[in-house]
């Protein structure tokens, strides 16, 4: 397979090999981890509204422990995929 793209007006060529295509599993994983992600941010954005809103409710503090599991669960299932000068 192969790529032409254009950087600052100079012709590049890059050559791919078919197996360099994600597998299954891995579209899966990146599924997942996306997911995650964005139950965060959501938990993270639902606390802090009804922190401010309605102060420290039970609503609130369940949103803030929901939001502390799936930031757990990302930090255990993807935390060894940082990139080393970030660890």
């Amino acid at each position: 397979m192969r790529h032409d793209s254009f950087l600052a007006g100079r012709s590049t060529t890059v050559e791919r090999d078919e197996d360099d295509a994600p597998r299954r599993s891995d579209r899966a994983w990146g599924f997942v981890r996306l997911g995650i992600g964005l139950a965060q941010m959501g938990g993270a954005t639902t606390a802090f509204v009804l922190l401010f809103e309605t102060g420290v409710t039970t609503a609130a503090l369940l949103a803030v422990v929901a939001t502390s599991v799936s930031t757990t669960a990302s930090v255990l299932l993807f935390g060894r995929d940082r990139p080393r000068g970030l660890r």
